[in-house]
């Protein structure tokens, strides 16, 4: 009877702290309880539908933005349970973020009360308080959700779950290292394989696990015994947990074999320089203080001394009751392990500010596997992931040891640790509650869009303008950074999540045609007169789109009357923010190229647009000259290059010197005693030598111009010009076109190539732009323009110039983008999911290229009837292109990891189900043990 007295009590005692840890989650979200909205933020902005997030971790591409989707697919066992109950009982999207963050939130809390309560009745303490341990407890527990570190780390939420259970992960695997009995083993592979929600979970449960095992070996003194017991817990937890992963480590092995393998796609080349901005705050005194990071929403330092020294409470007084609870904490093996991976952490976090410069560097940068692994760590303070639990632990002995005392001075001073520790935290704690967790009311207008298009022409794909970036702040919820929302809560989309950002991106060159918002000097051409004004529809022809939507509540974008005066599109909606614009010609999702154009860079296809019509644009396709885009020659594929007829304007500078040194065909327009101009044999890019031009002048905008030979132009003709270009501390050096124009008889600068540069010292680039010839110009000449001195001191600005060429674009060239027009092969196709189409090719008369409005990815490939497979290559820099024979071919375009995702799903469920069924068998056994 005492017995099953105290069991009572201990369960009312733990029940009343978890419902106190609850209520103590809810404090985060307070503005939920008497404000409507959805929990937005960059990373925290999900589709707007049940069966749209259903949907999200059950498809390896996304369509709704057209991106790879395989880092959802190691979530569908997190994510699904409750959206599974959220649609059975019918909640809004609203209801079910709120609940899956306060419930994450939450389960941190008990997680942590688990173990400090388990710790607190291990140690030698002394604790005689019978409520003590649950004080310390839930103490500890606030410490490991409301930490700085905690905060910053909940908004990109799928690396939080591991944090939630990490101290569940810990407790398990400490029973596992002690017995390593299949009754502990299944259910912390469980654990870590359902919380591995994100690759740097992953990291992180692995670190944790060996580096247990490690200190169990140094403390048995890598005993037979405390070996044995090691090999026993890390092979078959490997193994399990590699089975219940089976979802995404099937889908990960097969794109490594096919030499294919996933990479961040949102992420540029890492470089020294980025490496050092991540961690540029990761102090040791900032990690300690949890205050380390880069790019959070809200800034984790804080400001004002009284609030700088209290941000060192939590370490301090940690570090405190290390100190003073040492004597009696020495042999406990969990406190031990805990301060040195406090200490591990912080010095991991520190990045490349401290003495692991250089590791950091090879290891990201240089080292085996760094282009697939490399990324995952470049925030160096989420290693201080392991920090919380020592911060939590130590001020739960400490606050159970002061509670225990009957001396009220004791009592006093837990108390004063409580409201120190809970101080620190407000300002951090306050300002993720006011302007990250709180909620946003999104405008109604987005749905109005959805059901327009939906209504207006059912499966029609629009655009979303401006294209996203890493986050917006709407004018709808300033205070926040969102993802794009626009494009993840519309119809399927191609709209940029693919190559967010990759260098030269196709659609940033495109917004900034139709952006309104001054370009200054640095523009490459003269929009106003260098651009057509029925554009639309040939320039968007890649995005196999019917309407573009202008998105107005974005700041500091300004397109409208652009889009409003081109004649190709046509308004058919508005809104208070939103703005439908249809495309008069279009190109279909699927449709054959016969002939390809490969360019150098955007404004070749530019040029090339204006002079053909949106039909024949709807025909070809456009190949940049990226390595990675090479293919087999044929299949229509035609160089523009090829088709370059250049005038003789001794670009070279290979002939003798003219009047005041300038070579022939080349004339100073401006004589300056600061200006020199000669040939260089020293310094070229081709021949033996290039123009040379010094600039002694500090002036700003006193540029050295050479003016060279005029030509005459036709309207509508495409002509092109290259350059190359080294300077030394010079401002301003650029080259460009101008031209007379005929009704004022004043040159004028139509082209940039390369636009003015603000830049001091650079070495040989080369440089190439096209332009269409716009009504109004005769003759046209090239400007060379060496920059001032960017600093007298360090001498004048100097400038070279190189195998500088202008050419016309021949006719030739529009007669085979435009020959055999109308007769195309037929191609007709089926969608069979987001991932897998079947498809239809009919009288293809010679090869060519099959363009698929989908993001390029390297993992689509399409396979014939006959078992050929056909890899995919780069389409206007941004989409798919298959190269196909002539014939007629029956084919299945597929994204690959879909099909070991489903294997791996079965694989992973079954395996899943067994487990559970297992453990709830011991925990029943047990229960009639007992």
């Amino acid at each position: 009877m005492k017995d099953s007295g105290n069991r009572k009590r201990l369960i009312l005692w733990h029940s009343l702290a978890v419902a106190a840890i609850l209520l103590i989650s809810c404090v985060l979200f307070y503005k939920h309880f008497y404000t409507s909205g959805t929990l937005i933020h960059v990373d925290m902005t999900y589709p707007t539908s049940i069966d749209r997030n259903i949907a999200l971790y059950f498809n390896s591409w996304w369509q709704y933005g057209s991106v790879t989707n395989i880092w959802n697919l190691q979530r569908v066992f997190w994510s699904y349970p409750l959206l599974l109950v959220s649609k059975v009982l019918g909640l809004s999207v609203s209801s079910y973020l709120l609940v899956m963050y306060i419930g994450t939130f939450f389960l941190a809390g008990v997680t942590m009360y688990a173990l400090a309560f388990s710790v607190i009745k291990s140690t030698r303490l002394g604790v005689g308080s019978r409520l003590a341990p649950y004080a310390g407890a839930v103490f500890a527990a606030v410490v490991y959700m409301y930490n700085p570190w905690s905060l910053s780390h909940f908004w990109p939420y799928f690396g939080y779950p591991g944090y939630a259970l990490q101290p569940l992960v810990f407790l398990l695997l400490v029973k596992a290292v002690a017995s390593p009995r299949a009754r502990y083993i299944v259910p912390l592979a469980v654990v870590i394989a359902v919380a591995s929600t994100g690759p740097i979970c992953i990291v992180w449960f692995w670190f944790l696990i060996l580096t247990y095992l490690l200190f169990h070996l140094v403390v048995k003194r890598f005993s037979r015994q405390s070996l044995l017991a090691a090999v026993k817990v890390v092979v078959p937890l490997g193994v399990l947990y590699a089975l219940l992963s089976a979802a995404w480590v099937l889908p990960y092995a097969w794109s490594r074999l096919s030499g294919k393998p996933f990479s961040p796609s949102y992420l540029p080349e890492m470089s020294e320089r980025m490496l050092d901005m991540f961690s540029a705050t990761n102090s040791v005194m900032n990690n300690m203080r949890l205050a380390s990071g880069w790019g959070m929403p809200v800034e984790p330092q804080v400001t004002g001394w009284f609030w700088v020294l209290l941000s060192f409470a939590l370490p301090a007084l940690s570090i405190l009751a290390l100190v003073v609870l040492y004597r009696r904490l020495r042999r406990n093996g969990t406190i031990i392990y805990w301060a040195l991976m406090f200490a591990v952490s912080v010095l991991l976090a520190t990045g490349t500010v401290f003495i692991l410069r250089k590791p950091y560097y090879y290891f990201i940068l240089r080292g085996p596997g760094s282009s697939s692994f490399g990324w995952i760590l470049r925030a160096f303070d989420r290693w201080l992931y392991y920090a919380p639990v020592f911060f939590a632990l130590m001020l739960a002995l400490l606050v159970a040891r002061l509670l225990s005392s009957r001396r009220a001075a004791q009592g006093l001073a837990a108390a004063l640790v409580i409201l120190v520790v809970l101080i620190s935290f407000w300002p951090i704690a306050r300002d993720y509650a006011n302007t990250v967790y709180n909620p946003t009311k999104i405008p109604d207008d987005y749905a109005q869009v959805d059901e327009f298009v939906d209504e207006s022409t059912p499966g029609a794909r629009p655009v979303w303008l401006p294209f996203a970036r890493s986050g917006f702040q709407y004018y709808w919820a300033p205070e926040k950074r969102i993802a794009p929302f626009n494009v993840i809560s519309s119809n399927p989309n191609l709209n940029n999540l693919q190559d967010l950002f990759a260098e030269d991106n196709f659609y940033f060159w495109l917004e900034s045609l139709y952006s309104q918002v001054a370009a200054g000097p640095f523009k490459v051409m003269d929009r106003r007169v260098m651009l057509r004004k029925d554009l639309a529809s040939r320039l968007f022809v890649p995005f196999s789109a019917k309407y573009l939507v202008l998105d107005t509540s974005v700041p500091g974008y300004q397109f409208a009357n652009n889009f409003n005066m081109d004649p190709s599109l046509k308004s058919v909606k508005k809104t208070s923010l939103l703005e439908v614009f249809e495309f008069d010609a279009t190109a279909a999702h699927l449709r054959p190229a016969p002939r390809t154009l490969r360019i150098d860079n955007h404004y070749d296809e530019l040029a090339v647009a204006q002079r053909l019509t949106p039909e024949q644009l709807a025909r070809i396709s456009f190949m940049d000259r990226n390595p990675k885009s090479d293919m087999e020659p044929g299949y229509g594929v035609l160089d523009i290059r090829d088709f370059k007829e250049p005038y003789d304007i001794d670009g070279d500078f290979e002939g003798g010197a003219g009047p005041g040194g300038a070579p022939q065909g080349w004339a100073l327009q401006k004589a300056d005693p600061r200006f020199e101009v000669s040939t260089d044999s020293g310094s070229k890019r081709s021949g033996q030598r290039s123009l040379y031009v010094r600039n002694a002048s500090s002036q700003d905008y006193t540029t050295a111009r050479l003016v060279g030979r005029e030509v005459g132009v036709a309207e509508g003709e495409v002509y092109s010009m290259e350059t190359s270009i080294r300077y030394r501390n010079a401002e301003w050096t650029n080259a460009s076109v101008e031209g007379l124009d005929t009704k004022s008889g004043e040159w004028v600068t139509i082209v940039n190539c390369p636009p003015v540069s603000l830049g001091r010292t650079e070495g040989w680039k080369r440089h190439t732009c096209s332009f269409y010839m716009p009504a109004g110009f005769s003759m046209i000449r090239l400007v060379l323009s060496a920059g001032w001195s960017a600093n007298l001191r360090r001498g004048p600005g100097e400038s070279w110039f190189d195998d500088i060429k202008l050419a016309r674009l021949s006719d030739r060239l529009y007669a085979e983008l435009t020959a055999g027009d109308g007769a195309s092969p037929e191609v007709t196709w089926e969608q069979v999911s987001a991932q897998r189409y079947r498809v239809k090719v009919r009288g293809a008369s010679e090869p060519f290229i099959l363009v698929f409005g989908e993001a390029f990815d390297p993992l689509w490939l399409a396979t014939t009837s006959d078992g050929r497979k056909i890899d995919p290559v780069r389409q206007y820099s941004v989409i798919t292109g298959f190269p196909m024979e002539a014939g007629d071919t029956d084919l299945v375009i597929e994204y690959i990891p879909q099909a070991p995702f489903w294997v791996g799903l079965v694989v992973s469920s079954v395996v899943l189900v067994l487990c559970i069924i297992y453990c709830l068998v011991v925990a029943f056994r047990r229960r009639r043990e007992v």
